[in-house]
């Protein structure tokens, strides 16, 4: 059975310092993470610089803008209910820009917390 040092050894990694090790380990995990919220962030349309990660002790804390939350979908729905109610009254209105203003003023960031090692999100 090979011992961890020449498992390392063999993939060309020759590290004697364990705090250099636990480093690039901690540096892979961080790489990996920010690659998964990288393509997520693509996927959603949210350009990547405006998310912020920070490491906090065993967690990686996601900081996204809440008006990139908000997007056109949840917007017209809210649009929608509004307009709905103001016409049960008899007014008619669209409240579509109002949203659209009102949120792209907002500047609120949701922090989400994620576990380093699973990526899984801590409540």
């Amino acid at each position: 059975m090979k011992t961890f040092k020449q498992i390392l050894k063999e993939k060309g990694i020759e590290i004697t310092d364990r705090i250099e090790l636990a480093r690039r380990v901690a540096k892979k995990l961080e790489n990996s993470f920010k690659n998964k919220i990288r393509r997520i962030c693509q996927t959603a349309g949210v350009d990547f610089r405006e998310v912020k990660i920070k490491e906090e002790g065993k967690a990686f804390v996601l900081y996204i803008p809440l008006k990139k939350l908000i997007g056109p979908a949840t917007r017209q729905f809210c649009a929608n209910r509004w307009n709905a109610f103001f016409e049960q009254a008899g007014i008619q209105v669209d409240f579509r820009d109002n949203i659209e203003t009102a949120i792209n003023n907002i500047d609120v960031l949701v922090a989400l917390k994620f576990d380093k090692n699973n990526f899984k999100e801590i409540t």
